[in-house]
């Protein structure tokens, strides 16, 4: 058994640079409160029950009931953004190479 949280690389996604986050219900609704926080509102997909926070260098997803947290990178994130990444995740996020 997989022991939470941990995360894993996307590789189904079009992005080169994408991870789901896989965290225990009560810290992945915490983390995405602070994700609204950080990187500002987010939009509902009805039809997938998806909440998103869609920026020019990073696409946010969290699904509620699988209490899974995607980072889909757009763009080369700036230090800032990995550091904030990072602490909010418990993961050191890795400059791209």
């Amino acid at each position: 058994m997989i022991e939470l949280p941990y995360r894993c690389k996307v590789k189904s996604c079009i992005r080169k640079h994408a991870y789901k986050y896989f965290l225990f219900p009560d810290s992945a609704s915490t983390i995405w409160r602070q994700l609204q926080e950080e990187f500002g509102p987010d939009s509902h997909i009805e039809l997938f029950n998806i909440r998103q926070i869609n920026r020019e260098d990073v696409l946010l997803r969290y699904l509620k009931r699988d209490a899974t947290i995607t980072v889909i990178e757009k763009t080369d994130l700036s230090s800032p953004v990995r550091k904030v990444l990072g602490d909010l995740f418990g993961f050191v996020t890795q400059t791209r190479i």
